[in-house]
């Protein structure tokens, strides 16, 4: 709370009163108990009210006690003395429990007794079940990007975003503004969950002979915090997950309000001096009202933004003493077709095994890149009120209109060009509730109900000059419900046992429109899903965490399509309606011999069942003629590894943490496509390693990132390649009948280095992020060279509301393209680019 120190005193006896007798025991029971705390680096005030918010703690302090004071990010799970002595950790201050609440003071001096009935709150050894930096849990693997991350480099397309984080890449990341993430080779039509603010909201449509593409919007500008969560998961949003989950938080009052306040603003603004400044284009576009021939497409002006630039404007509301919290926001970015990079070689080289030479791509270094463009407007309106009994329910809604270029990606085409521009309209919808009641471990109740809607158009492409195809209108709802409760339970031999326990839903329709007289692969239909799951963490002794989950899956598709019966020109009618379930389960165990080694292993099963587009299009594809019912898909993910961290290493507070993780993901009946026909591989296997390790001093920090595939490898007895299994580098991305997988890079790697200086006022940082391609006898067998890219990045706080960030990203200004870009498209990534911004908050 951030009201001045004289009021302090009659809310501790309000809060104690409310409490009754049993107060001290509550808030001893806060402190002790174990929470997944996320706070980022920020100012000592924003970062206690975190805290405060986050662990159901009542912690109080005066304002002008934390002024000027800031803290180091905390991440992981921690009791909350644990997390609430390193927030204070260099600060002089010190907490103390008072009544039923937590009181902040200074620290006494050393030769000063403390006066009775003023004694410090005890800091008891406790066992760490996640390093900080690394946000380790339940012996899976995650990552978290906080506010700090996401402002560093403002991101020029959405998958900028994922950059720095150890086995995840976004395909085709600079082709539209949507995001097709990529989790240890996992990628598409639901492997990856993608939520914002618990909804999730995604499609795919098709891209001619490259197969399919999973489309989910986000606007980077709203955004507070990114997790990601690797592998199939046994938890709330772990229904249909194969590849992991991604979730991400848009910004949050304590986001945008100081210590002290009621009201909090940020206004920002974001100059990009990389466009190629043509700002009309003629284009081939749609046939005129009325005509469905694509003879008949007429020549168009098409408008793309001249200048490249972004802005924002969030405001937070605290109302009725703190209890009612709203959020809304608006942003704008633009950007017109950029300029690849100028330094670089396109020589024709070898493609594949079979030696076919051709361009590495059909841009020239310092050539503007068609259909780069974006041009997007968001809105964002949320709020949360603190109901009696430690009850709160929160609203969100949120939507973004977008208007970009898109290449569709077709084989055989010998030239490039700018199309017509594609558009999204995204809604979402969402309604929380959490119940949380003081000292009672049975009950923290959680309930998500969610609601999406998404409009798009995607333009048409060639096939030639003057020939259209594939031009769709898309209208795709989803609803879902997740509810779950986490109970803890004291053993009578000592330790804990959490148990999570709830149930999920999902139904989601597509419905899917030709605009044009050419091939059409995207047959609407309805699908459901629900399940129930029970999760375990059970923790016998101080060093030793085991979890287990099961989760019982239902699901259900349904849809028509017509198919050929045989005679020219003639069609019958195909109702299609299946059903199936499975049960998956999941184990892991966590050792932990010291603070500060980590040795963990786990095993967990996930399940996909098909999407109604690929059970439609499979039956109705002339290489099913028997109606052969597409299998759902089951993973199995094997990861172990070791983490590893220290504080006060070199210097007072700081924090040193490595980790190595082997993973091995085999997946059976591994669905995949090709021209828009889907079957069912019989195995997808990725095997590989990661590993990271960072420092930070405060005035100084790193952070390193490595993934390396030891096996890519795809087997498929029944379908069309010459081998039962063929394995990267053998697997060359231009083989038709593997055109739709989206294999990871050989490697990747990102570094980062960077001080802060003047009391932390300035930051100055270089960062090199670069992926190694499979290649074998001088072919270049995955559609894209290896490259390494130097970034820099700086930002300095001119004062408590001002703040100037600046970043020069492809330094060396080479052509290049990103790792996970289809050789069909070929679309090379910006050249080097200035980007300034400012930030005000009030």
């Amino acid at each position: 709370m951030r009201k001045p120190y004289p009021a302090l005193v009659p809310m501790a006896l309000a809060a104690a009163l409310a409490t009754g007798l049993c107060g001290p025991a509550i808030a001893q029971t806060a402190e002790t108990q174990v929470h997944q705390i996320s706070i980022a680096a920020q100012a000592l005030g924003p970062a206690l009210n975190e805290l405060a918010r986050q662990s159901g703690l009542q912690l109080l302090f005066p304002p002008e006690l934390v002024a000027g004071k800031t803290a180091l990010a905390v991440s992981g799970r921690f009791t909350t003395r644990q997390a609430l002595d390193q927030l204070l950790a260099g600060s002089g201050l010190v907490a103390r429990r008072e009544g039923g609440a937590v009181m902040v003071r200074r620290a006494p001096q050393a030769a000063s007794p403390t006066p009775a009935g003023d004694a410090a709150v005890e800091l008891s050894t406790v066992t760490v079940l996640g390093s900080a930096p690394l946000d380790q849990g339940h012996a899976a693997t995650t990552h978290t990007l906080q506010r700090e991350d996401l402002e560093r480099f403002p991101a020029t397309s959405p998958g900028d975003l994922f950059k720095d984080i150890p086995g995840v890449t976004v395909a085709n990341s600079r082709n539209g503004s949507s995001l097709d993430i990529n989790i240890r080779g996992m990628q598409g039509f639901g492997r990856v969950k993608i939520l914002v603010d618990g909804t999730e909201s995604s499609g795919s449509t098709y891209k001619g002979y490259a197969g399919e593409t999973t489309q989910s919007y986000v606007d980077p500008e709203l955004l507070g915090e990114i997790k990601v969560e690797k592998g199939p998961n046994a938890g709330p949003y772990g229904a249909g997950v194969v590849g992991g989950v991604v979730s991400m938080s848009t910004l949050t009052a304590d986001d945008l309000i100081g210590s002290g306040k009621a009201f909090g603003l940020r206004l920002r603004g974001t100059a990009v001096n990389h466009s190629s400044g043509t700002d009309t284009y003629s284009v081939l576009g749609p046939p005129a009202s009325g005509s469905s021939d694509p003879a008949d497409a007429i020549t168009r002006d098409v408008s793309v933004p001249g200048r490249a630039w972004n802005g924002s404007l969030a405001g937070a509301w605290r109302l009725l003493d703190d209890k009612l919290e709203i959020v809304a926001g608006l942003s704008h970015r633009q950007s017109g077709n950029y300029v690849s990079g100028r330094r670089g070689d396109v020589t024709s080289r070898p493609v594949n095994l079979a030696n076919t030479v051709r361009r590495v791509s059909l841009y020239e270094p310092g050539q503007t890149v068609y259909n780069t463009s974006q041009d997007t407007d968001s809105q964002l309106l949320k709020a949360s009120l603190k109901l009696p009994g430690q009850q709160k329910v929160s609203v969100g809604y949120s939507r973004l209109q977008s208007e970009f270029g898109e290449a569709r990606s077709a084989a055989f085409i010998d030239y490039i060009t700018q199309l017509n521009l594609s558009s999204v309209d995204s809604e979402l919808y969402t309604a929380q509730y959490a119940w949380t009641p003081a000292g009672n471990p049975w009950i923290d109740l959680r309930v998500n109900l969610w609601s999406a809607h998404s409009k798009g158009y995607q333009a048409a492409d060639f096939r030639s000059p003057g020939l259209l195809h594939n031009a769709t209108w898309t209208d795709t709802r989803g609803q879902g419900l997740e509810a779950w409760n986490t109970s803890v339970l004291g053993l009578p031999a000592g330790g804990d046992l959490t148990l999570k326990y709830g149930l999920t839903w999902l139904s989601e329709k597509a419905e899917v429109t030709p605009l044009d007289g050419g091939i059409y692969m995207d047959p609407g239909g309805d699908r459901s899903l629900n399940s129930t799951f029970v999760q375990a963490d059970l923790q016998p002794v101080s060093w030793l965490l085991l979890n287990a989950g099961l989760r019982r899956e239902r699901y259900e598709v349904k849809g028509d399509a017509e198919v050929s019966s045989g005679i020219p020109g003639q069609v019958v009618p195909l109702k299609i309606a299946h059903r199936q379930s499975r049960t998956n389960g999941s184990l892991g165990v966590t050792l932990q011999p010291r603070e500060s080694l980590q040795f963990f292993a786990r095993y967990s099963e996930g399940w996909r069942p098909p999407t109604a587009k690929e059970t439609i299009n499979s039956l109705i594809a002339a290489s099913n003629p028997d109606r052969t019912m597409l299998k759902p898909e089951f993973t199995q993910n094997t990861e172990a590894g070791v983490r590893f961290e220290l504080q006060d290493l070199w210097w007072p507070k700081d924090r040193f943490h490595a980790g190595l993780t082997f993973f091995d993901i085999a997946t059976k009946d591994y669905i995949y496509g090709s021209a828009g026909e889907f079957r069912n591989a019989d195995e997808a296997r990725f095997r590989g390693k990661e590993f990271n390790l960072g420092y930070d001093s405060g005035a100084f920090f790193a952070r390193y990132g490595l993934t390396r595939y030891d096996r890519v490898s795809f087997c498929d007895a029944g379908g069309t390649t010459a081998a039962p299994c063929i394995r990267m580098p053998h697997l060359f991305a231009n083989d038709p009948s593997f055109v739709g997988y989206y294999v990871p890079p050989r490697s990747q790697e990102s570094l980062t280095l960077g001080t802060r200086l003047l009391d932390r006022r300035l930051t100055l940082g270089l960062r090199m992020t670069g992926a190694k391609a499979y290649s074998k006898d001088g072919a270049l067998v995955s559609g894209w060279d290896s490259y390494q890219i130097y970034d820099l990045f700086g930002s300095w706080r001119i004062n408590k509301h001002l703040n100037v960030a600046f970043s020069v990203e492809n330094l060396r200004d080479r052509f290049y393209m990103e790792a996970s870009t289809s050789y069909l498209l070929a679309i090379p990534s910006p050249g080097r680019t200035a980007k300034a911004t400012l930030t005000y908050t009030f």
